[in-house]
């Protein structure tokens, strides 16, 4: 005669192991909530990036320009001493125009050049300005940023 095992009574406690749908799915919820905040996180990193790589390009800019004025320094005098703003803004259109291909549809403006006379009258003082339109991490609306940059170019005699 074959033996007859009684089967075990399901109790409330074997009823409980293992999770449930519902268990599940709020696992998930959070999960991508988490995930959702990983990835803002990396988009600010990013915007971030962004607008300090756009501050490095300025400043680089700035520099080729402040460079040129210095290599130029000779023609920016006349025979006088007196600074001559054609030239410097002859140095600007050719410097904005080599620029031109590199920032064309970035956002960014022509620089500002601004020339003042220094007080010891040993040179003059410019000031050179650079915009670009930049988006803000907050609103994604393009705001203008400003960069400027102050040097004096001496007078030098240059007649030797």
């Amino acid at each position: 005669m074959p033996v007859i095992r009684p089967r075990p009574n399901r109790t409330s406690s074997s009823r409980a192991a293992g999770f449930t749908l519902i268990e599940i799915l709020v696992a998930v919820l959070i999960l991508s909530f988490g995930l959702l905040g990983l990835a803002a996180l990396n988009l600010t990193g990013l915007q971030g990036s962004q607008a300090s790589y756009e501050r490095s390009v300025a400043v680089m800019q700035a520099n080729d320009l402040v460079e040129r004025m210095w290599a130029g320094l000779c023609d920016l005098y006349d025979d006088d001493g007196d600074f001559v703003e054609a030239e410097a803004d002859t140095i600007k259109a050719a410097w904005e125009a080599q620029q031109q291909g590199t920032l064309a549809g970035t956002g960014w403006s022509s620089p500002a050049l601004d020339y003042q006379d220094a007080a010891d009258s040993v040179g003059t003082v410019i000031e050179l300005t650079i915009r670009w339109n930049e988006r803000t991490a907050r609103d994604g609306e393009p705001a203008t940023i400003e960069f400027v940059h102050n040097f004096r170019l001496p007078r030098v005699d240059c007649s030797t």
